[in-house]
């Protein structure tokens, strides 16, 4: 079983200090889901691209 805490890894991802943010992608799968869900920081926000 897989118990990763998504919402305490997004914001980690968004916090670090990147160099370059706007090219941080993220790509996370729950373990129900058949699909990746991007993630992108833009602007002052990490945002979710597709799908929803």
């Amino acid at each position: 079983m897989n118990h990763a805490d998504l919402d305490a890894l997004r914001q980690r991802v968004f916090e670090v200090p990147w160099r370059e943010p706007n090219l941080v992608q993220l790509m996370v799968m729950d373990q129900e889901e058949g699909f990746f869900r991007l993630w992108m920081i833009r602007g002052n926000e990490l945002r979710q691209f597709a799908p929803q």
